[in-house]
């Protein structure tokens, strides 16, 4: 949903401006009908127990809302559901994007979990009315700029699949540019994109813990089994080996042996994944991702090292690798896993041989 609103968007933003300004005037209205008028302090079961109400009541749904946040989600997901194609997934992408202003989202901790006390006085309405207007504002400011670099939304291919059993057409790619997962532990994507998981549900229709293995370098794939060491990026990277094998065959604590056994396997699925690049590029077609070294114990692994040896042995070229730390919200906080941050950061810019 969000690669297609952020793709196939028309040129013309009338539709996202009037939707923007509909939500508002309904939003209040329907806020007024509900709320206004009502003796009492609003409460959780009575945002899903309205007529309408479309978010569903998922586990401890009262610690991560407010009810008033509730209902604010609650009426912007019945207004989506009013619209059909772009539009509603406009709506939705727009609510998704401000989820950890609007929930109660702790981002300071390895899992998916909330703070004790939830965010007061969220404006629900504010924050969707702003992002949409956001998102208007820069479609409208490309098409001054770029117009003659902008397709039409059917010239726009979308697949969804899990990219390591995707079956794409050979040589069909110039150019590969996409920001692999870092490794275990580094980033939960799941903790930063939970809530709006659990409240598009009724649109999007899956659970994010459903995903499993499928996903590389998740904090929640292991399933407890030693890995053998007999793995293809074993096999292939020299640094790989020497990082690891020291670890693994001393007296590492337990939690820091599942840890490596977790980045083995992150890196097998590397080479899996270069394996699939290379099918699908043309000769001398290029790659470029961006990779972060993180700690294991003490120790930061070499990730961009293994990365380019791995790629190498698979018909690949490095042409340049580039240093340069990655700015967040907040580079200089310090969080409860600071030993398992991202170290270093790198641009990595491969190119694949020529040949069948």
């Amino acid at each position: 949903m969000l690669s297609r609103v952020k793709s196939q968007f028309p040129i013309d933003t009338t539709g996202i401006r009037s939707a923007s300004t509909e939500l508002s005037r309904w939003y209040k209205e329907r806020w007024e009908s509900l709320v206004g008028h009502t003796r009492g302090p609003l409460d959780h079961s009575r945002v899903i127990e309205r007529d309408g109400n479309i978010l569903p009541p998922f586990t401890n749904y009262n610690k991560w809302l407010t009810a008033e946040a509730a209902l604010g989600i609650s009426l912007t997901l019945e207004f989506a559901k009013r619209h059909r194609g772009y539009l509603r997934e406009a709506i939705l992408i727009a609510l998704s994007s401000k989820m950890r202003s609007i929930g109660n989202v702790d981002v300071d901790v390895a899992r998916a979990e909330y703070r004790e006390t939830p965010r007061e006085n969220v404006d629900v309405l504010k924050h969707v009315v702003g992002a949409m207007t956001k998102m208007a504002d820069a479609i409208s400011q490309s098409a001054e700029t770029h117009s003659r670099m902008i397709g039409s939304a059917q010239s726009v291919s979308l697949v969804q699949s899990d990219v390591l059993r995707a079956d794409l057409a050979p040589s069909s790619f110039d150019f590969i540019i996409t920001s692999p997962p870092y490794g275990v532990e580094s980033s939960s994507y799941l903790r930063s994109h939970l809530l709006s998981y659990r409240c598009l549900e009724p649109f999007l229709g899956v659970d994010p813990y459903d995903f499993g293995k499928h996903a590389i370098g998740s904090e929640y794939v292991h399933d407890g089994k030693p890995l053998s060491p007999d793995t293809t990026a074993w096999r292939t990277s020299p640094t790989l080996r020497k990082f690891f094998a020291p670890l693994i065959a001393g007296n590492a604590p337990r939690a820091i042996l599942q840890r490596c056994e977790m980045m083995v396997q992150f890196f097998n699925d590397m080479s899996t994944l270069g394996s699939k690049f290379r099918a699908w590029l043309r000769p001398r077609g290029r790659v470029a991702f961006v990779i972060g070294n993180k700690r294991v114990g003490t120790d930061v692994i070499p990730t961009d090292a293994i990365v380019a040896e791995l790629f190498e042995a698979l018909g690949f070229t490095l042409e340049r690798s580039i240093q340069h730390k990655l700015k967040c919200n907040n580079s200089n906080a310090q969080v409860p896993w600071q030993e398992r941050v991202i170290q270093d950061e790198f641009v990595m810019l491969f190119r694949r041989d020529g040949g069948a």
